[in-house]
């Protein structure tokens, strides 16, 4: 097809988009037929200007000029590139594709008259690469990347600015194709397409660090490399020292840290993403991304540190997210979550209630999304252990289930299904839910293979399935899971605490089997440590006490059982209605007692215990009873002994009869009369 004809062609399908006055040609066009070819070249360069700066200043006169610039010199492709990258720049400023498909018939038409032009590829592939992410279509993209490759193939002698601009738009329109695909390996030629640009420019622009960063975040949060965040994070450091005030390279910057955090737990990492978060907040307040992502940051580090200030903080980020925009589900899911959680964490039944209306209400709008499910997920089981109803189990597996029928590849809902199961295993003692649980943790593993959460919730369940049939396969997998975990997060400072006292637990199990003191020992300067972390530590105190009785009992050693009997003094500080803290400190009264050789000491530390395990008794603990038929059978006093077992058989807090005849505590009574008559006045064990 000849210029001319090709050039008529374009101009009617423009008329399809443009209003026919604005494509008309000035009034001085009817004399332009007479002036000679140099005059013509020369006026259609003036034109091709003046049409330029019109349309700069939004004139849309100005395509008139550059219709009429490409009429009279139509064999010059640098008119028709010059002519594309006026409209290309409108149609980005403006998001208007009309002008970008407009842009892309030019391109195309400079390019069959001079299939060389380097410049017309490359400019080609950014008009495509923008109506792609415009368009949300991944064939643009496709198209673009193929102008890319053309360009380059063209490169051989162009000068380092050119072929950094060059691999730049390569680069981008591979992350873009990744953005669709999924595939590492999209991801990975992005990448070394933004080293190769880099490679060519001593002087990055911030919007080139910043889209290099991105890309690096993504294979992070890919292959969950720490390289990955840490180089992310430093690109984007470079772009903000480079232009101060860059609001997209800080909200970068702040997202990269939060990811990075998730990724250590690391404090550091989430107060630098806080300063970020702060300066956006000051430059572009109006920003719905930024309230999300700091609320997000916000709820994470407040459910690690069991923070109800930070919490509180988080769900005031999200409301004002959510009065930018009212429609955002993930602003909902978020502010759900949170508000679940701190409902849960402050015995707060009203904040529970609200997040379940809140969630109900949403999902009703928008029944197919994820991150509600998830939420509703959340919901249900801070409800079930609040209510301790296995109903609220059920329902919370239901809502992740569906989230998993939106997408079986999201890490986070098997980590839930996973978290669900094994608190309902261990509400309920079913081994079936403990079964479930480790499949899912494997599911959620395999899509996230670095995380210190779910290491720890897999450690964890070890334990807890250890706990449940002694299975000593569970307990070393428990104890392995642990070293690994503090020796791969040594900066997780605020969950770390609570890692080395379910360590410690895992240790003092092991010494207990294989009664050695030295486990007792190093599972003591575990629990030292975590109190060096956190002296606050939910039961820490009552834990090492526990683990002292324990070894007092293998050693004889008296020192043991004074050093614990302070540490019960300092949990029921901390918790007073606590029955299990007072049931134990009499026990360690009791081994106190047993091996002291004075008399009057003796029978001190016996009324101690007596006091500790009436108080028990009294908030409800029902080994109560049964504690003190031991204890009145150690003060010989057969009568009062047999009171109280009849006392814990009505309590349906008896141990089997074959306990009972073994029980060293209960030597004084079970040769007696007495004994005798109680065990026959028995119901027959149930087969």
């Amino acid at each position: 097809m000849s210029t001319v004809n090709r050039t008529r062609s374009v101009r009617r399908s423009l008329t399809r988009f443009f209003s026919q006055k604005w494509l008309s040609p000035p009034k001085e066009s009817a004399t332009w037929q007479y002036l000679s070819p140099s005059k013509k070249k020369r006026l259609a360069e003036e034109l091709l200007g003046k049409g330029t700066v019109f349309l700069f200043q939004k004139k849309l006169r100005a395509l008139s000029f550059l219709e009429s610039a490409t009429d009279l010199d139509p064999e010059n492709p640098h008119l028709w590139i010059g002519k594309a990258r006026a409209l290309f720049e409108y149609g980005a400023e403006t998001e208007q594709v009309k002008f970008l498909f407009a842009a892309c018939r030019y391109f195309k038409i400079a390019i069959e008259i001079n299939k060389n032009l380097l410049i017309a590829w490359l400019e080609w592939g950014d008009t495509l690469s923008l109506l792609g992410r415009l368009q949300e279509s991944v064939h643009f993209i496709s198209e673009a990347r193929e102008k890319y490759q053309q360009a380059i193939e063209l490169s051989t002698e162009e000068p380092a600015p050119v072929l950094a601009d060059l691999y730049w738009g390569y680069a981008l329109s591979w992350l873009e194709t990744y953005f669709y695909s999924g595939e590492a390996v999209d991801l990975n030629v992005a990448l070394d397409a933004f080293h190769t640009a880099s490679s060519y420019s001593s002087c990055l622009e911030p919007e080139f660090l910043h889209s290099y960063a991105t890309a690096c975040l993504e294979m992070a949060l890919l292959t969950n490399q720490t390289a990955s965040y840490l180089k992310a994070a430093d690109l984007w450091d470079k772009a903000i020292l480079q232009r101060s005030g860059y609001v997209e390279g800080l909200l970068g910057l702040a997202e990269g840290l939060s990811q990075l955090y998730l990724h250590t737990l690391d404090e550091s990492f989430a107060k630098k993403a806080y300063v970020c978060f702060q300066k956006v907040s000051t430059l572009e307040p109006s920003r719905v991304e930024l309230w999300l992502s700091w609320a997000q940051l916000l709820g994470e580090h407040g459910k690690v540190n069991r923070s109800i200030p930070l919490l509180k903080e988080a769900i005031e980020l999200c409301s004002r997210a959510y009065a930018l925009d009212n429609k955002h589900p993930l602003t909902l899911a978020q502010d759900i979550e949170i508000r679940s959680y701190l409902g849960f964490l402050s015995d707060r039944f009203d904040l529970l209630q609200e997040a379940h209306l809140k969630v109900q209400l949403a999902l009703q709008e928008v029944p197919d999304d994820l991150s509600l499910w998830l939420a509703q997920g959340v919901v249900f089981l801070h409800r079930a252990l609040y209510h301790e109803d296995p109903q609220f189990f059920e329902e919370a597996i239901s809502s992740v289930q569906n989230a998993l029928s939106i997408d079986r590849t999201d890490d986070e809902s098997w980590h839930l299904l996973a978290k669900i199961h094994q608190e309902y295993a261990f509400f309920s003692q079913d081994e079936t839910l403990f079964r479930r649980a480790d499949k899912f943790y494997n599911k959620a593993k395999n899509l996230k293979p670095a995380c210190p959460r779910l290491a720890a919730d897999i450690a964890h369940l070890n334990l807890l399935r250890f706990e449940h049939d002694e299975n000593l396969l569970y307990l070393e997998a428990s104890l392995q899971k642990w070293d690994s975990i503090l020796i791969h997060y040594p900066n997780a400072s605020a969950p770390r605490a609570e890692w080395l006292a379910l360590y410690a637990q895992a240790v003092e199990w092991q010494g207990d089997i294989i009664e050695d003191p030295l486990y007792f020992e190093r599972a003591l300067m575990l629990y030292d440590q975590a109190l060096s972390i956190n002296p606050h530590l939910s039961n820490i105190h009552l834990r090492k006490a526990g683990c002292l009785v324990s070894l007092g009992n293998l050693t004889y050693a008296l020192v043991h059982y004074q050093k614990a009997l302070y540490l019960y003094h300092l949990a029921a500080l901390q918790q007073p209605d606590d029955e299990v803290i007072w049931l134990d400190w009499g026990f360690c009264y009791i081994h106190l007692a047993h091996y002291s050789l004075h008399l009057p000491e003796m029978e001190s530390l016996y009324l101690e215990a007596k006091g500790k395990i009436c108080r028990a008794g009294s908030l409800g603990h029902p080994q109560a009873y049964y504690a003190l038929a031991c204890l009145y059978s150690l003060l010989e006093s057969p009568s009062k002994a047999i009171f109280f077992l009849q006392k814990a058989h009505q309590a349906q807090a008896l141990p089997p009869i074959e306990d009972l005849l073994e029980d060293p505590w209960l030597e004084n009574v079970v040769d007696t009369s007495l004994f005798s008559t109680f065990i026959a006045s028995l119901p027959p064990p149930k087969s």
